[in-house]
């Protein structure tokens, strides 16, 4: 952890002061800062009881090219997750949870290998548990990698690896990118970048104005988190799971700032409780569950 955890302060630290590029860089930092609130509503578990979650997040990043062939990043978000149980008769007997922070740090980096070639490698590291979990207990790391080949203008399509290990698993998916301009108002492509709590998901976007996108799309997602010592599985690990399937409205109001509104549901929804050591102590599937959220984001 401790060579890993170097990596990403070299890292990071040359980006912002350009130490280690290759050559002149051909155009200054871009920056980008997001926060969105998502609410779900509450919904009923299979085996009795009841749960809802307030999901609060806050991104930030900063890129720049290092030379016409190489760009690299750094992302830092936070997520603050509010568990509300209520009766919760199945599912270990207990509210099994709480508040779960989750804070990680990423270094996207895109080289060209070629006029059609393009590699991504995107590195991360997080902590995510209760606000009494044992840090060094909580930390995932890992990394995906991408090949996009450019057939056109309007349309690449990729491939990926990810593997991210942490929280008593080591984890592999593979996964597809996609960036077609089907025309000048239609979009088919990845609406997330894989990592720790998923794959890049498929959305499809119509956009009647420079002003206005209208989008409908749907991804997997896993949020993975340690527990604390005080619970009904000491130092354990929880987990929510499902499907979200959402349709989104985007209003641009310049060419730095937007706002998002979604509307969804969450399907093939899972809460699981392990042990410290990993081995499962129960599991309960839940109702689909609607959600919404407010994305407000700049870029300069």
């Amino acid at each position: 952890m401790i060579n890993l955890k170097r990596l990403f302060i070299i890292a990071a630290l040359s980006l912002l002061t350009g130490a280690f590029s290759p050559g002149q860089a051909v155009e200054t930092t871009r920056f980008s800062l997001s926060a969105a609130p998502v609410f779900h509503a509450e919904t009923g578990l299979d085996r009795g009881g009841k749960f809802s979650l307030g999901h609060y997040q806050v991104r930030g990043s900063a890129s720049r090219p290092f030379s016409e062939s190489l760009q690299a990043g750094i992302s830092i978000g936070y997520d603050y997750l509010d568990f509300d149980f209520s009766g919760a008769s199945g599912f270990a007997g207990h509210r099994a949870w709480s508040s779960v922070h989750r804070i990680g740090l990423g270094l996207p980096v895109s080289f060209s290998a070629s006029e059609s070639w393009r590699v991504f490698f995107s590195p991360s590291i997080d902590f995510s548990g209760e606000s009494d979990a044992d840090f060094s207990k909580a930390i995932r790391y890992g990394a995906a990698v991408t090949a996009a080949y450019l057939f056109r203008p309007d349309f690449s399509l990729g491939a990926g690896l990810g593997i991210f290990h942490g929280l008593e698993e080591t984890r592999v998916f593979p996964f597809l990118t996609v960036y077609w301009k089907i025309d000048e108002n239609w979009l088919l492509t990845n609406p997330f970048s894989a990592g720790p709590i998923g794959p890049a998901g498929l959305e499809l976007t119509y956009s009647p104005s420079n002003f206005w996108e209208l989008g409908g799309g749907s991804a997997y997602r896993s949020s993975r988190f340690r527990l604390d010592d005080k619970g009904i599985a000491p130092d354990g690990i929880g987990q929510l799971s499902g499907i979200p399937v959402w349709l989104r409205i985007t209003r641009k109001f310049n060419q730095q700032y937007k706002l998002d509104l979604y509307g969804g549901v969450l399907i093939n929804g899972e809460l699981r409780i392990e042990n410290r050591d990993g081995r499962k102590l129960d599991s309960d599937d839940f109702d689909p569950a609607a959600f919404m959220a407010v994305n407000i984001s700049t870029s300069f």
